[in-house]
């Protein structure tokens, strides 16, 4: 995944824009609207990016967590916004999110 790069986790090796891009150029094209207008399809209101990435970060590593998560978020966010440049999608009207398990503490 975009955790681990060897068997030695460091935070470089937390950027998930080559993964969260590849997928997205996927994904995107199969909820875009069939009016040929480039945009999602209006029953998509959101897309969430990573769910718990806290968890998954921390159980990765001794140590890693919030900052770990974040770079996840961003990077994967970065790869999406990058897709949807590449595939001339209007990404109006459309969330971003992502979900933290220690949101509410």
């Amino acid at each position: 995944g975009c955790f681990l790069e060897g068997s030695t986790p460091t935070f470089k090796t937390f950027d998930c824009y080559a993964q969260a891009r590849e997928a997205s150029r996927r994904l995107v094209p199969h909820v875009l609207a069939e009016d040929g207008s480039n945009k999602y399809h209006p029953a998509v209101e959101m897309v969430l990016l990573v769910r718990d990435p806290d968890v998954a970060a921390a159980g990765f590593c001794e140590g890693c967590g919030e900052q770990e998560a974040l770079r996840v978020v961003l990077s994967a966010w970065d790869g999406l916004m990058d897709a949807e440049n590449e595939l001339g999608v209007d990404p109006r009207g459309v969330q971003i999110s992502a979900t933290f398990s220690r949101s509410a503490e």
